[in-house]
């Protein structure tokens, strides 16, 4: 696929293996052009995670080639602002979907990566107030029998702290969404 940009200033291009290329802040105002915004959110945490860009820099990029009328502005503008300078990205798709599932559905935002009390692992996504951990398993990082025995280890840890565990897949995120949110928020009215 071909997308094509009016105009293109020094500050959007840089060289790749000695071909002219877009820089990763420049293709991520593009992707805002032509794709979804749920596409592009992943985009986004993705390149922020392998350190193509920072926030500083996709904040450089909409102050200098964002202007009106440039298609995919609006789209990133929404979603850097949506971050805050502060930002960490998310670990995977997953974990962004279900933080736009909890956005859809007005539930309070969780805490991402939150330590647990022995502090050597994290949960995913914590209502710490409630003592609710939620996980979400992609099927890459926990697949095989290694993958298993640490979930359940981890699991195990975090009941004996006190936690209530609830784990939901991409399938519960994408095809339940709506069950997803009544789940958690049954648990937090509690």
């Amino acid at each position: 696929v071909i997308h094509r940009v009016a105009r293109l200033i020094p500050f959007d291009t840089t060289r790749k293996d000695g071909l002219p290329v877009t820089t990763p802040s420049r293709t991520l105002l593009d992707l805002g052009a032509v794709c979804d915004e749920e596409s592009v959110d992943v985009a986004i945490d993705s390149a922020l995670r392998t350190g193509l860009v920072s926030m500083r820099r996709l904040e450089r990029q909409l102050q200098v080639a964002g202007k009106k009328g440039c298609r995919g502005t609006s789209t990133l503008r929404h979603l850097v602002h949506r971050r805050g300078p502060a930002y960490r990205p998310m670990d995977s798709a997953a974990e962004i979907k279900f933080r736009r599932l909890c956005s859809r559905f007005r539930l309070p935002q969780p805490q991402h990566q939150y330590p647990s009390g022995a502090g050597t692992r994290r949960i995913d996504f914590a209502y710490p107030e409630s003592m609710l951990a939620i996980e979400i398993d992609g099927f890459n990082p926990h697949f095989g029998r290694r993958a298993l025995q640490y979930d359940r280890a981890r699991q195990n840890e975090l009941v004996a702290e006190g936690w209530t565990v609830i784990r939901f897949t991409w399938e519960d995120l994408e095809s339940r969404s709506r069950e997803v949110a009544r789940i958690i928020r049954d648990f937090l009215a509690t």
